[in-house]
């Protein structure tokens, strides 16, 4: 409910958050695929960023690292 509800905020908001921008997979989530990942959202150069790596806790850590940090940066979805 939380997500649907800064989604819409987000919405009314930032009327460019529609324009087309790629999604990004990135494989590993270590110092460098985390370093890409914050890159991709603070430079608005992607809208969704998903981290893959073996340690899946290591992947979400840096998912939600990154996802606090959106409010201060362009929108994106980061899982």
């Amino acid at each position: 409910r939380d997500a649907v509800l800064s989604d819409e905020l987000l919405n009314i908001l930032r009327p460019n958050l529609r324009e087309a921008k790629p999604d990004w997979a990135l494989i590993g989530a270590g110092a460098v695929g985390s370093s890409i990942g914050y890159l991709l959202v603070a430079e608005s150069i992607a809208s969704e960023v998903v981290f893959i790596d073996v340690n899946n806790e290591k992947a979400l850590g840096e998912a939600m690292d990154i996802y606090q940090a959106t409010p201060f940066l362009s929108p994106a979805k980061v899982v």
